[in-house]
């Protein structure tokens, strides 16, 4: 996908397909069947309604027809952040699919407790780090554009999942 309009179109059929709370007749994809919970949560955060309130796009998968999943994720208006997967067979969302739904106050819990290993290096290996924009600015100029807290979207490398391997031979 080349540029933003494609990413947004590639999201039109899944999105459609969504519901609201309670709704019933989108073929059980209403909001509250599609949530899944971040267990380290005490509450859970508001979804409002998606995807009609998304703010902004970090990352978007297209998928297809009987083959991969179609993923996305952002900022939603209210400022939580979320991420969506689905997938369906060759018929469409109506015969044989899934949606999952997780949505968090928290980026860091989005990306340490919804994205699979899978999903998150899906997502690290498609998207760009804005401090690589050009050699043109200068690294005082990339200090400034860019600087993280725990909800920043990028980079996502402060949560990779490191394993320890304590006293494995021939390591």
């Amino acid at each position: 996908m080349e540029d933003i309009e494609d990413m947004l179109d590639a999201m039109e059929y899944p999105y459609s397909c969504i519901g609201p709370e309670n709704e019933s007749d989108c073929w059980g994809y209403g909001i509250d069947e599609i949530r899944r919970e971040i267990l380290i949560e005490e509450e859970e955060a508001d979804a409002g309604d998606f995807p009609h309130n998304i703010a902004e796009h970090f990352w978007i998968r297209e998928g297809c027809h009987d083959g991969d999943e179609w993923m996305a994720c952002g900022l939603l208006t209210n400022g939580n952040y979320f991420f969506y997967t689905g997938g369906c067979d060759y018929t469409g969302f109506d015969c044989q699919g899934f949606m999952q739904l997780w949505v968090s106050e928290s980026w860091k819990n989005i990306v340490d407790h919804a994205m699979t290993e899978k999903e998150y290096n899906l997502y690290v290996e498609q998207t760009e780090d804005p401090c690589e924009d050009s050699d043109e600015d200068s690294d005082e100029d990339r200090e400034e554009a860019f600087n993280p807290t725990d909800d920043t979207p990028f980079p996502p490398f402060a949560s990779l999942p490191f394993v320890l391997l304590a006293g494995s031979e021939g390591i």
